[in-house]
């Protein structure tokens, strides 16, 4: 694998040695080349043989943001398009598998003290505690309280046991894909900015030639 870096700053050697045993002791297949960049925007883009991790900034909990990157382009190389929402429960389940409690801290501060303004936001956020739910049903319930919202949660229920399935089964994604579809909220759901699809000036940036 050839891994491109373009990084500055005074912590860009310990983000690049960080992202590189974050690799090599990712389980799954990656395409032949990675690039990261701090560009300004976050964004993921997967080509056939490369992906480009795009990070407006770098903080101090880095290892569950490179997991969760990395996670979700082998995702989307191994699967076809599906809603965002059940992409999100993939992404965090594989990650919750590989680092278990550091990744429930990290959700934990990432979710505590944001209140949901709505049903799109709601669900958004109970991917958390849905995706823990078959890894460790203890840390699933921790972050089910601090998202738990009773009126919202009756709208939801069946599309929750869908979701706590093993959604690698191919009847139980289509299952889950279409009792979102039912609530009609496919088309508002995100997951903050993980993975989002850069604009054409976004990808024109991230295309352009940078040092490495």
């Amino acid at each position: 694998m050839r891994v491109v870096t373009n990084l500055r700053g005074k912590d860009s050697g310990k983000i690049t040695n960080l992202f590189l045993r974050c690799l090599a002791n990712y389980p799954n297949r990656l395409p032949d080349t990675i690039e990261l960049r701090i560009a300004g925007v976050d964004a993921l883009i997967i080509e056939e043989n490369r992906a480009i991790i795009s990070l407006s900034s770098a903080g101090d909990e880095m290892r569950p943001v490179f997991f969760e990157r990395l996670n979700r382009i082998f995702i989307r190389r191994s699967l076809d398009v599906m809603p965002r929402l059940l992409e999100d429960v993939m992404v965090l389940r594989e990650t919750a598998k590989m680092l278990g409690d550091e990744y429930l801290g990290y959700l934990y501060g990432r979710l505590l003290g944001r209140k949901a303004r709505n049903f799109s936001e709601y669900l958004n956020a109970s991917a958390a505690w849905v995706a823990f739910h078959p890894v460790d049903k203890a840390d699933a319930d921790m972050l089910y309280q601090i998202t738990k919202n009773k009126a919202y949660e009756a709208r939801a229920k069946s599309l929750f046991e869908a979701l706590k399935r093993n959604l690698w089964v191919g009847s139980n994604l289509e299952k889950a894909a279409k009792k979102l579809g039912r609530l009609n909220a496919g088309n508002e759901i995100q997951m903050g900015k993980l993975g989002a699809v850069p604009d054409p000036q976004q990808r024109k940036r991230l295309r352009a030639p940078e040092a490495s």
